[in-house]
């Protein structure tokens, strides 16, 4: 028996991408696990991928093209070989084309899987033929809107360890980045911070922190005027770094001014005293930190409690230190589109928005609709 061990990287759609080690018996994999030597990964994977080979071997897997013999939803279909399967699908653009236009088909992908070749590659198909393009996002769009403009929304996770306060707002990070929380432990550890979860639910990472500050959903915005009102009201505001990071900040201290903790209370139902203590915390501390989660922004005031987060970082002035500001999505830097060849799409091309796909599908005015959809 050959027993062999390989290196690779874990492909989900997660801010930890962690390194592991399958472990292959002729020429099978028999388990994967953390890689103990990498910064992030220190041996551990999360419960989704540490038994990684069973989903690679399951029986129930699709390793063949099938196409749906039956009515919708019967489950009936038929294996196919691949050069039938891509002939089909060549024939079906091709007559979309022919009799809409090419805009008349939409590929839609998005990162269940977020390797750059796998998920982009694919477009530049589209883009040579003239497809619809894509903007937007299903999940993090507000940060995304932000980040455009010139918002920093992350740093370096592994500086966390250097902060002496720790919101993890809306984030449940041993449930979706776990590794994340080595790097809070390392701060409580060695700088004395406190951390402290604010989120409608007491989830696994709440119940492990200093604190949970329950919220009510989609009042998060307004939790964070509050602290500001409190940084400012007390003196903890770096006004100095403020400035110089925002060219609208009187217009904000203004709009902030009415979100007293009482005001901010009747809203949020987090109690006074506690939104005034975390204020004081977040502000007295060197540096001071917001780990954001997705979930905060996926309301109705969602762009505005990005922007109001954003905020609330540049007024504390923890922007200065490592391990300080705003951290909401963190991605190497590298041109994750390149790989799409955009530049092959013809001028003038139509981009839909990915976060509207049902208003798109169902459309009644969009010329061409769309008669051709590729996932």
């Amino acid at each position: 028996m050959r027993h062999s061990e390989v290196l690779g990287c874990c492909p989900h759609d997660c801010q930890d991408g962690c390194s592991w080690v399958a472990h292959v018996e002729d020429g099978k994999v028999i388990k994967v696990v953390g890689s103990k030597e990498h910064p992030f990964t220190r041996g551990v994977l999360c419960a989704k991928v540490n038994d990684y080979q069973t989903r690679t071997y399951a029986p129930d897997r699709l390793l063949h093209p099938l196409r749906r013999t039956g009515a919708k939803g019967s489950g009936e279909f038929e294996r196919i070989s691949w050069d039938e399967a891509i002939r089909e699908i060549a024939s079906e653009f091709e007559n979309s084309i022919n009799d809409w236009g090419s805009e008349a088909l939409m590929p839609l992908h998005d990162m269940g899987s977020a390797g750059a070749l796998q998920r982009r590659a694919l477009m530049r198909l589209f883009h040579h033929i003239g497809a619809s393009r894509l903007h937007g996002s299903l999940c993090g769009q507000s940060d995304n809107a932000v980040a455009a403009e010139g918002h920093p929304i992350s740093f370096d996770p592994e500086t966390l360890a250097e902060s002496e306060c720790i919101l993890l707002w809306g984030a449940n990070l041993l449930s979706t980045a776990h590794h994340h929380w080595h790097f809070c432990l390392e701060a409580r550890k060695t700088r004395g911070a406190k951390i402290i979860s604010i989120d409608p639910r007491r989830t696994r990472t709440a119940a492990k922190c200093d604190e949970h500050i329950p919220i009510r959903p989609g009042t998060d915005a307004v939790l964070a005027a509050g602290m500001a009102n409190v940084l400012v009201e007390e003196g903890l505001a770096d006004f100095e770094y403020a400035r110089s990071a925002a060219d609208d900040l009187d217009a904000y201290l203004k709009e902030i001014k009415a979100w007293t903790p009482d005001h901010v209370c009747e809203v949020t139902g987090v109690a006074p005293d506690d939104v005034v203590r975390i204020a004081r915390v977040y502000g007295a501390a060197r540096p001071g930190t917001l780990r954001v989660g997705i979930g905060p922004q996926q309301s109705r005031s969602g762009d505005v409690f990005v922007r109001s987060i954003s905020a609330l970082a540049i007024l504390s002035g923890h922007w200065r230190r490592p391990g300080g500001g705003l951290s909401i999505e963190g991605y190497p830097t590298f041109d994750n589109a390149a790989p799409e060849c955009p530049e092959l799409s013809p001028e003038g091309t139509r981009s839909l928005h990915r976060g509207q796909l049902g208003r798109i599908l169902t459309s009644s005015n969009l010329d061409p609709p769309i008669k051709g959809l590729m996932i």
